[in-house]
This record gives C-alpha cells, structure tokens and sequence, in this order.
C-alpha cells in the first residue's frame, strides 16, 4: 500500500510520513535498494504524494516538517545560549577564584547546548530560510570546534541516513564478541572506561570529535567538498587560537602573572569546558541509542530506515524544565522519523508518534539507577541473535524478541 493510500484511509500526517519514508527512502525489504546512488547520503525524505500542508489541521501542521518556521523564536534562543556562554567564559576570569571552576563548568554545559542548536541547524531546520541555518549553525559550532561540514557527513549523512546500521553509523555502535577481542589494548580500554558513567565523555571526544571532527580521516575528507573543508576547519582553528589569547589577556588583566595567566586561559578556559561539554554530549548520545530493546543491525538485509528510526532510538523522559533546558532534544525518536521537524516542534510530534507507533517507540524514564544499569548491561552486541553482551560475552539481557516489523509486515497494512 502506498503513502496516498495510506493518507486515504484516515491514518494521521505523521504516520504517513512514516509510511513516505519507507515507500520513497531505504527501503524495508532486503531485496530492495536505496533510491539514492550514493551510499553515505541519507534517503531523501519526501512528503507523501497528495499531501499538502493546506490539508492539515494547524496543529498537525506546527509539528510537522512542512510548516515554515519563523526566524524570532530560533534567533531569540540562540542568542540567549551564546550570550550565557560568553558571560561564564568571561566570568571564568573574572570571579573570585573559588568561582572560578563553577564558572568553567556552566561554561562547559552552555557550549553543549550551543551544540544542540548548531546539530538542529545543520539539519535546516532550525531557521526558515537556508542561509541562517548555515551562518548560526557554523557560529554556533565554534565554541565545541567542530566543523560544520564534518558534522553534516558524519551526523546527517551517516548517523539518520543509516541509523544503527553499524558499518556506516559508527557512533554508539557496540561491537561484537569477535570484533572486541581483536582490539588493541588501548582500543578496549577507551570502550571499558567509555561505558561508564563519567567515561562516556571520553567515548564521545575520541570516537567522535577526535576522530571525525578534529582529525577527519581520508575518507572522510574525501566525502567534503575541499573548499568547503578548509574553510570550516581554518574557522574553527582560528577560534581556539583566539580564544586562548583573549582568555590570557583577560587573565593577566585581573592581576595573574603571564605564566598562570596563560595556564588559568588553558585549563579553566578551554579545558575544564571541554570536558564537560564532551560528558554532557556523550550522556545524551548514549541515552539516544542505547538501552536493552535497540536493536543494532550489520547486515543490510536486516535493515531498514524505518526500523533504525523507530526501533533503534529512544525517548528519554525527563521533566519538562528539563527538556526545555536542552531544547527538546531528548523527543528522540520524532526526530529520526523526519529532521526537518525543528526542535521547538518535537514535542507535538513525538505524541502523535507515539499514539500510532506504541508498540515500536522505546519510551523510559530517565533515572540515574537505570542509566547505570543500561550502561552495566550493554557493552557488547550479539548480531547474529540480537542481545546485549557484557565484555566477556556473556548475555546480560533477554534476547530481543522479533516484533511485526522485523518479520516483514507492512506497518501501514497493520494499521488499515
């Protein structure tokens, strides 16, 4: 059954653009292929056929990825986060020095806030017109230094294009038994100390930014138009190099000699910031991903769009201050059915989701008893029978059980 099809038969906007996604992006057989020639691109969502956003109701249309987003909210909330993230990094240098470190870490939660809006620009989709989103989106990436087109590569291209189909979408992505034990000692060491609690930080910084971001590999920067690489990585180089020096005039101004003006601009400018923003990040990312019913998959046939978007990510409940404080983000699974949804509008959508897919979407409540226990249980992935491992390869949940989905059915011939 096709997306009109499914359109007529009275199922929501949002299932059918669940449905759309399946007909016109990857496809949920095994037999079937992307419809686009390049492997690292992400299907090309499209909205149904027939559809339009004059047959929707207004609220169906704020939450969905039609509905042209004005520019005063976005901006208002940009500059509100940029703004605090300036204040604390200057205060940094200017408070009493039992504030000082305080103030490095409110710096370091700023920037990774400035990172979810840079992700959701990245995307489109936090402003309307395309030039915004690409201006704030590299602004707003600056303080996290990561390069604008790297992000757009690594998360867009890869991370939704394949969404834990672990040869292209490598960040969380578990190993197996065998792949593991093949590891350098290092190698391991960064996966044992990176599933856990405070380690996560480190998974992300290396896996991520350091890999992809910081040093792109060859392949990588074979995927980024050149000019476009250079200018995005000069830029970022550019505002490390005048951060520091800024943070050591600043320091030495307020009375520090050179030398511990240059370690106080170093260390509670830059580096303390840098730890927290990549432990924050890395929290949120592993709760995204990460949890005993995602599945993660290796081969093709196995996979598809619609079962890495609804069944492979996770709707992370927190209360609702919270959820304002990192801009909806946590609405997880909304946002993998469709990017184009701006984070201001997750909300909507991820109800309406959930009231149609119930079954599929992974919602819990965040609790640091169960964070602990998800990171405890999932270290490793059988592929083969789809269950999570500890490091000795011993299963340390219930094997996932095959849903409709997995087994072939045709979602939108469930619901009709």
């Amino acid at each position: 059954m096709g997306a009109n099809e499914c359109h007529n038969v009275g199922l929501s906007p949002i299932t059918t653009l669940a449905v759309a996604i399946r007909v016109h992006g990857a496809p949920m057989s095994g037999s079937q292929r992307p419809s686009h020639p390049d492997p690292f691109r992400a299907p090309v969502l499209r909205a149904p056929h027939g559809v339009g956003a004059r047959e929707l109701q207004p609220s169906q249309v704020r939450s969905l990825a039609w509905h042209r987003s004005k520019v005063a909210l976005p901006l208002a909330q940009f500059t509100l986060v940029f703004g605090a993230y300036v204040t604390t990094w200057v205060a940094v240098f200017l408070v009493p020095a039992a504030a000082k470190l305080p103030m490095s870490v409110l710096n370091g939660i700023s920037i990774g806030l400035l990172l979810i809006i840079a992700h959701d620009a990245c995307h489109g989709a936090y402003f309307a017109p395309r030039w915004m989103n690409h201006v704030v989106g590299r602004l707003a990436f600056l303080p996290s230094l990561h390069p604008f087109s790297y992000w757009d590569l690594a998360h867009n291209r890869l991370h939704h294009g394949w969404t834990n189909f672990r040869p292209k979408d490598y960040a969380w992505a578990p190993f197996s038994k065998e792949e593991y034990d093949r590891l350098g000692v290092a190698r391991r060491l960064v996966e044992r100390i990176g599933r856990t609690f405070f380690g996560v930080g480190l998974y992300y910084g290396y896996s991520v930014w350091w890999r992809h971001m910081a040093f792109p590999s060859a392949e990588d920067r074979r995927r980024v138009r050149a000019s476009v690489s250079q200018f995005d990585r000069l830029t970022i180089l550019a505002s490390l190099f005048a951060q520091v020096a800024c943070g050591f005039e600043l320091a030495r101004h307020s009375g520090w000699p050179p030398s511990s003006a240059f370690l106080e601009s170093l260390l509670l400018g830059w580096a303390v910031p840098f730890l927290v923003w990549n432990w924050l990040v890395g929290i949120l990312t592993f709760c995204h991903h990460t949890h005993e019913r995602v599945r993660w998959y290796d081969r093709r046939e196995e996979w598809a769009f619609l079962k890495g978007a609804l069944q492979g990510t996770v709707r992370v409940v927190f209360p609702r201050a919270i959820d304002l404080l990192f801009h909806n983000v946590m609405f997880h699974t909304a946002h993998h059915v469709d990017t184009r949804i701006p984070l201001y509008f997750l909300p909507q959508a991820q109800d309406e989701l959930e009231r149609v897919h119930e079954a599929d979407v992974i919602r819990v409540r965040f609790t640091l008893r169960d964070v602990l226990a998800t990171l405890r249980r999932c270290k490793l992935y059988d592929y083969r029978n789809h269950t999570w491992l500890d490091f000795d390869g011993v299963e340390s949940v219930p094997r996932l059980v095959l849903s409709d989905a997995d087994q072939g059915s045709d979602p939108c011939a469930a619901q009709a």
